[in-house]
């Protein structure tokens, strides 16, 4: 069920990545003090950013768990720049869908203006169309 679990959201247990001996990998222990299990673990999607995964041994919580530590390899130059970096951006996709939304918004108002036979008044409403589209981006009503 937990193989199934981490392939279906592509995880990686990091538990089994770091060899240890029967005996340190235990987090659960029955009260009787013989029945002992490996019930805590470390799930994550990028396995290059652990250096280790151990129990810790001395550290009583005041429950039959023991805790589980990660030691995580982190760059801070990288990480330094994908924070910096603005979550504003828009994708390839988010592009491509509000210029088609925008074209089909303007298409349908110009064709309304096909049944004005005057050039002037034409005129008036392609522009007050483009105007209008325009402060409508630019204020964030989209």
């Amino acid at each position: 069920m937990l193989v199934n679990f981490l392939k279906l959201e592509e995880l990686f247990l990091m538990n089994s990545f770091f060899k240890k001996k029967l005996q340190r990998r235990w987090t659960w222990q029955k009260l009787d003090t013989v029945t002992r299990k490996e019930k805590g673990f470390i799930m994550v999607n990028k396995r290059h950013i652990f250096k280790d995964v151990f129990v810790i041994n001395k550290f009583s919580t005041g429950s039959e768990y023991r805790q589980l530590r990660g030691t995580l390899i982190i760059c801070l130059r990288k990480e330094r720049t994908r924070l910096m970096k603005s979550t504003l951006q828009s994708t390839a996709l988010q592009i491509l869908y509000s210029s088609e939304q925008i074209q089909r918004e303007l298409h349908s108002r110009l064709d309304s203006l096909k049944t004005t036979s005057n050039v002037d008044e034409i005129i008036d409403n392609v522009v007050k169309t483009v105007y209008t589209d325009n402060f409508h981006r630019q204020n964030g009503y989209r």
